[in-house]
């Protein structure tokens, strides 16, 4: 008895295809997905390793990673948003963020959060990062640089002087989902955290002020002002502070 298999043997390899090409789309679309969700806080590269690596990239939940962190504000925005309308300071405020984190993911940090007019980034997290120290500070560095072209162009708007003041550290923080089960934050806490935006209160503007951990591992690549040592806020040793001149 000879057995007509031509056609059932067909629907089965048909069945197959679709099913594993609607697989593979749906596969596509979901990471799609998450790229736009994570592109918004990380850089590209970072989001690609996410996606490779799966769960083992993220590690939520806490834990102590050594990390850079670097928190920036602008200088002079509270006596310009008194002088300009509502709609003329979110734009430029927008404009400065945008920089900001322009900046971070060119040097694959990760955006951590908005303060107002500041912005806080870690490196190093939420997935491994070479060199991560010195990303930080080139990050401050090209943050300065962006900041005096955007100058120029608030100049045709008003005679109101802005800039970035930034400050960096590095060293152990505790990393993970803080806050409660309706609404949590990936971020870093701790006293590194703390010392770094204590730095930046202390920078004027156009300054980029450094921790001497930071310096320590950077110095070989980067060319410093010692500043000598300052009280820090919430800190009980005094700091050695160093200003950022510029790379060697």
């Amino acid at each position: 008895t000879v057995l007509p298999l031509l056609y059932p043997m067909t629907a089965v390899a048909v069945s197959l295809i679709f099913h594993v090409a609607d697989s593979y789309v749906r596969e596509r679309l979901e990471k799609r997905h998450l790229e736009q969700i994570f592109g918004k806080y990380v850089s590209r590269q970072v989001v690609s390793n996410i996606l490779k690596e799966g769960e083992t990239a993220l590690k939520l939940g806490g834990q102590k990673k050594d990390i850079a962190v670097l928190f920036v504000d602008i200088r002079g925005f509270t006596p310009l948003s008194e002088s300009l309308p509502p709609e003329k300071v979110v734009e430029i405020l927008n404009q400065y963020l945008e920089l900001t984190t322009s900046a971070v993911f060119a040097n694959e940090g990760t955006v951590d959060k908005f303060i107002g007019d500041a912005t806080m980034a870690i490196y190093n997290a939420p997935v491994d990062l070479d060199d991560y120290v010195c990303r930080a500070v080139k990050t401050g560095l090209d943050m300065v640089e962006g900041a005096k072209k955007l100058e120029q162009n608030l100049g045709q708007i008003t005679e109101k002087k802005v800039g970035f003041g930034i400050g960096i550290n590095c060293g152990e923080a505790v990393i993970g989902n803080i806050g409660t089960s309706r609404r949590m934050d990936y971020t870093a806490i701790g006293n590194t955290v703390n010392t770094a935006a204590r730095l930046e209160s202390q920078a004027k503007a156009g300054e980029v002020l450094v921790s001497e951990e930071v310096y320590e591992r950077v110095k070989e690549r980067f060319v410093f002002a010692y500043l000598g040592e300052r009280r820090l806020k919430g800190i009980a040793e005094e700091a050695k502070i160093y200003r950022v001149e510029g790379v060697k």
